[in-house]
């Protein structure tokens, strides 16, 4: 059987857990500056997603009108 460990092993154990080696906290920074990186992306993405979709939806009714309406004359297009 092995003997159980003081309180004080304990204590001294738990210390040293909580330690972080300085390459330990270099590799939780970078991961959280690429978590950061991947919201990012993720966030902009979205963005031109709707964004694109808005003007999908746009055109489609414009489209539906002007057919409806048989009426293509006065269509004005917005350059950026």
């Amino acid at each position: 059987m092995t003997k159980k460990p003081t309180y004080e092993e304990l204590e001294k154990r738990v210390k040293e857990l909580e330690k972080e080696s300085p390459e330990g906290k270099q590799a939780k920074e970078e991961a959280q500056r690429r978590v950061a990186q991947v919201e990012l992306v993720h966030e902009v993405t979205n963005r031109i997603n709707s964004e694109l979709a808005l003007k999908a939806l746009f055109s489609k009714i414009v489209t539906s009108v002007c057919d409806a309406f048989d009426y293509y004359g006065m269509v004005m297009t917005r350059s950026r």
